[in-house]
């Protein structure tokens, strides 16, 4: 395709008109990941890899990207924010004009020389945001890597980058960078597949940051990003970066909802723990006359989930024309066999109902999470039953079926004792879709606090 056949794009609104057959968002490799790169063939170095599971970090000077794919725009490929990382993850302090790209950026184009999406826009530290004035966004054409040049000034040690993707909305999230192949003194220090970059949530309720390393993590094993093959342990799940639940309705209250816990477990049934965990709204610190609750996510995935300690949960406001969200993120695309919740157990009717769970903002499931059991009340707060986990089932396993029976979180329309994949339309309707009555006024809200230093009662974790 050549420049004259490109789409126009706006730097304020986005392009007119639906986008047909957009790709789905999916953590393996195309054929277009694979590319012809007319910089390097020039050079005629046949380019070497030295990139080799537990090595050290690499040193050089000139630092190449080849940005070889997007996330389904075949048009044009950006960013929101880059960082060279030190030998210790440091970000190496660069200044303009130590980067550069090819094509550079958006301005090559005729009738876009005044656009504001520039590559220096890459190092301007304004990376958590949907304001496209402060991406970076060029031409791109299919099976032709850009190229992205740093000179770091000096012999450095290069750890790895982090990269924010094209943020600008949920649509143009297909502008980001898919596969990321990188050079240092001309050697590969990336993966020979090249490394996998996480696609932008299409919103700035957290930091979508992703910290690629070309070798060891710093203090652990080697976590580079490379394309993820599908295997026969894998085949069927669901598989990405992303995991997000999207919190419906409450079982009554019209203020605020919870959860106790969230689990989700691999392909071989192992424990996983996410990279980050973050929710929107965040906490009911959001609220203005709310300070220091500590009902915050990082309670999700602390581990203590059968408690009615209000301590190891997390509570969030419910708001006006917002959907409740929580945000399980990692740095390189996993498979999940199972998820496993704990709804709220510390005020019961504050527990999630109705909710989804996506992958990648692929739909997996949509159900109804069941209302905690019990309180802890009365003289023996002890003698409370246990919260229960329930679970979401995405493997055949026999035994892990049998193990689950009891727990199993059964859609609304199905029969099966194992949960399939669901995938609809239309999920997440209105309340008013759903003949549910209008949320009450926000100056109706009770009250709610929990400090990190109330008291604990018997042995188990109450409140």
């Amino acid at each position: 395709m050549s420049f004259e056949d490109r789409p126009s794009t706006g730097t304020k609104e986005s392009r007119d008109g639906e986008i047909e057959d957009r790709p789905e968002t999916s953590a393996g490799m195309q054929d277009s990941d694979t590319v012809q790169n007319p910089v390097s063939e020039k050079k005629g170095d046949g380019k070497r890899s030295k990139w080799k599971s537990g090595r050290k970090a690499s040193s050089g000077r000139v630092l190449e990207l080849q940005l070889a794919s997007t996330w389904g725009d075949g048009d044009f490929i950006g960013m929101t924010g880059l960082q060279v990382l030190g030998a210790t993850g440091q970000a190496v302090q660069l200044t303009e004009d130590q980067i550069d790209a090819n094509p550079r950026d958006i301005t090559v184009l005729d009738g876009y020389e005044q656009d504001i999406r520039l590559l220096s826009n890459l190092l301007s530290g304004t990376c958590i945001t949907m304001s496209d004035s402060e991406m970076w966004l060029a031409p791109f054409e299919p099976g032709v890597a850009n190229i992205m040049t740093l000179d770091l000034g000096e012999v450095t040690a290069v750890s790895g980058i982090r990269v924010w993707n094209y943020n600008k909305s949920a649509e143009d999230t297909c502008r980001g960078v898919k596969v990321i192949h990188a050079f240092l003194d001309g050697e590969q220090v990336s993966p020979a597949g090249g490394c996998l970059i996480r696609k932008a949530p299409g919103n700035s309720h957290f930091d979508f940051s992703q910290t690629v390393t070309f070798g060891p993590s710093l203090g652990g094993p080697v976590s580079s990003q490379s394309l993820a093959v599908e295997d026969e342990s894998t085949r069927g799940l669901p598989t990405g970066f992303m995991f997000k639940l999207r919190l419906m309705s409450a079982w009554g209250d019209a203020f605020y909802i919870g959860l106790n816990g969230v689990e989700l477990y691999n392909e071989h049934h192992n424990l996983l723990q996410p990279h980050l965990v973050s929710a929107f709204p965040e906490s009911c610190n959001v609220l203005p006359d709310v300070k220091d609750d500590c009902r915050t996510p990082d309670k999700l995935i602390n581990g203590v989930n059968d408690t009615f300690d209000g301590r190891d949960m997390w509570l969030a406001p419910i708001l006006p024309e917002v959907v409740n969200e929580v945000y399980l993120v990692f740095e390189r695309p996993v498979s999940i066999s199972m998820v496993k919740l704990w709804n709220y157990a510390k005020t019961p009717n504050r527990g999630v109902k109705e909710f989804s769970l996506l992958v990648d903002d692929l739909l997996v499931f949509g159900g109804t999470l069941a209302r905690a059991d019990g309180e802890a009340t009365g003289i023996l707060p002890t003698c409370a039953p246990p919260v229960l986990p329930q679970t979401i089932l995405f493997t055949e396993d026999p035994e892990m079926v049998h193990a689950e029976r009891e727990f199993l979180i059964r859609p609304p329309t199905a029969a099966e004792s194992v949960i399939r994949m669901v995938d609809e339309d239309n999920p997440h309707a209105s309340d008013q879709q759903r003949g549910k009555p209008k949320r009450p006024a926000q100056a109706m809200r009770p009250t709610t606090s929990m400090p990190a230093s109330s008291a604990i009662q018997g042995g188990r974790h109450f409140r």
